[in-house]
């Protein structure tokens, strides 16, 4: 698929199991967004889109039982919180009283349901969200699709739309997709992980085999694994979470130890190449110390190859 003169999509392929949550993630430009918007129907394209077993390539948007989710909620400030959900009902013509119940028992479900009767411009942006999250459930749809929706709130609002989220489409049973570039919103939602590079599908499987047993070395570069290490002629990796310190173990220097708010990241100077660990706060090693690190064998991975993809992700962190 193209923009312009610009291949945004290579032959890219998303099958999303009944009722689970697909989180798609990659650089910025390499066409997350896009995917969500051929699946809404809302850009031309080649190929074929289906929901379930029907062929929905040529139906248009409002009639495939696909419902989206922007990163802004696109409210209605002049209404109120209660008739911006009813909205779509309004456009079809349903009675005023049939369509405001309705959308009450939607706030009700995101938890909104005390302020049916406030305006969206003065409530926060996790509020907003949720009252677009609602008018997006009013038409019942079968697949969500969801274009960073967290993107814009602080970390409390952002936990509350996650957990949200997670319970709309859990106890609904709603396929959804899931565009996000915050690996911890992908990996505390999804079931599965689609990694998109360039415009081409790296890998989508579990969220689990993703993150712990990437196909290739810039999958594990963007899902937050710097780890790229050599034994002999076999390139490995393994996540910074499942490096060990012990008593016993190989010799590696800390080259630099930071600070997060619930962790240490340590960056170590070992006999593979550059190694980075994750250890409690403040009980991790300090700079210059010469520390014994273990390396659990079940954890490490094994590339064929690296690959010219790595590199590219390389270039740009």
């Amino acid at each position: 698929m193209r923009a312009g003169d610009r291949v945004v999509l290579r032959d890219v392929s998303l099958r999303v199991d009944d009722g689970s949550l697909c989180a798609v993630m990659g650089p910025s430009g390499a066409g997350k967004t896009t995917l969500l918007r051929v699946a809404a129907g809302l850009v031309a394209h080649e190929g074929a889109v289906f929901v379930g077993d029907a062929d929905v390539t040529r139906v248009p948007a409002h009639r495939r039982g696909v419902a989206m989710l922007f990163q802004e909620p696109r409210l209605f400030d002049s209404m109120s919180v209660l008739d911006n959900v009813a909205y779509p009902d309004r456009v079809r013509g349903v009675p005023r009283a049939v369509r405001r119940d309705k959308a009450a028992v939607l706030l009700d479900e995101v938890g909104l349901a005390a302020r049916i009767g406030d305006t969206p411009a003065g409530l926060s942006g996790g509020e907003r969200q949720r009252i677009a999250l609602a008018r997006a459930l009013n038409a019942s749809p079968r697949i969500l699709l969801l274009d960073e929706p967290l993107s814009a709130l602080d970390a409390p609002r952002r936990a509350e739309l996650r957990a949200v989220i997670d319970s709309v489409r859990r106890t609904r049973r709603l396929t959804t997709v899931y565009v996000s570039h915050d690996l911890a919103d992908a990996v505390a939602l999804a079931d599965q992980l689609e990694v998109i590079i360039d415009g081409r599908v790296e890998q989508l499987d579990t969220t689990r085999m993703v993150l712990d047993r990437p196909v290739s070395p810039a999958v594990a570069l963007f899902t937050g694994n710097p780890n790229l290490l050599v034994d002999g002629s076999a390139t490995f990796t393994i996540r910074p979470e499942h490096v060990e310190f012990g008593a016993s173990g190989t010799p590696a220097l800390v080259v630099d130890v930071y600070h997060r708010v619930t962790h240490d990241v340590v960056r170590l100077d070992s006999p593979w190449g550059a190694l980075q660990a994750i250890c409690a706060s403040g009980a991790g090693p300090t700079p210059g110390d010469t520390v014994p690190v273990t390396l659990p064998e079940e954890l490490k991975w094994s590339f064929p190859r690296a690959d010219c993809a790595a590199e590219r992700i390389g270039e740009r962190r």
